[in-house]
């Protein structure tokens, strides 16, 4: 690996601003190397705490080819939002292992996740022709689903002001919750008045709960003062806490 390269991975470090990180994945991934090092470093940030980042490891591990990596972008098609979409893309490039991963989850996906499937098998079928199949197979789930999709709509007030984003995230489980990124889809939605409504769409049945940020400075965290306490407002369902 040349000097260059190896300043480039140093870039995806965690101290790092997200931006650069993303940039330095899509860096990596257009220079197409495939050094152990760094595949390894694009793998570790599908699960970065930034959705830019996780959605610049994804796009990578699509032009890198990376099977080993298929599981958790199966995982992400199941949650749905932007990261569902590019992991399906992903998915979609990583040849036959790809595509038959795809069409093991249709029928365990929410009607919307799997139309967003169907569009990046297609895309798939001029350099693969069983995704042709497989695009047969997704019309089939698509035609025998249900017609309702499922949506989680979280309303939240009263801001103090209008400066910034408001951040929600929901999770599918306890283990990253509240404060985690990993396994959630996230909606960052710019405030307008004192209330805003997130509102998460083709979700899969089931348990949730959802946090809510408001990032007054739009640095995708919550900041705290020196004692650790929060400075800008929070949320967490069911649970009462600070006023936003």
């Amino acid at each position: 690996m040349d000097i260059p390269v190896k300043k480039i991975v140093k870039l995806l470090a965690d101290d790092q601003a997200p931006e650069l990180r993303a940039s330095a994945l899509h860096v990596l991934a257009e220079l197409g190397l495939k050094d152990a090092e760094i595949l390894a470093a694009i793998a570790a940030k599908l699960d970065d705490d930034d959705d830019i980042v996780r959605e610049a490891a994804i796009v990578a591990t699509g032009k890198l080819k990376q099977t080993k990596s298929l599981q958790k972008l199966l995982d992400r098609i199941k949650r749905g939002g932007v990261e569902g979409g590019l992991a399906s893309e992903a998915a979609a490039k990583l040849g036959a292992e790809g595509v038959k991963g795809l069409r093991d989850i249709l029928h365990k996906v929410a009607p919307g996740v799997r139309k967003t499937v169907a569009a990046a098998l297609t895309g798939a079928v001029a350099t693969n022709p069983e995704a042709a199949i497989a695009v047969l197979t997704a019309s089939s789930a698509i035609a025998d689903g249900p017609t309702a999709t499922s949506s989680v709509a979280v309303n939240v007030g009263t801001f103090r002001n209008q400066k910034g984003i408001l951040g929600c995230r929901l999770y599918d489980s306890g283990a990253n919750f509240p404060e985690g990124s990993k396994g959630t889809v996230e909606k960052r939605i710019t405030i307008t008045g004192t209330t805003v409504r997130c509102d998460f769409e083709n979700v899969p049945p089931g348990t949730y709960a959802v946090s809510v940020m408001h990032d007054e400075n739009d640095n995708r965290k919550l900041d705290k003062n020196f004692l650790g306490i929060p400075s800008e407002g929070y949320g967490v369902s069911n649970h009462h806490t600070h006023a936003l």
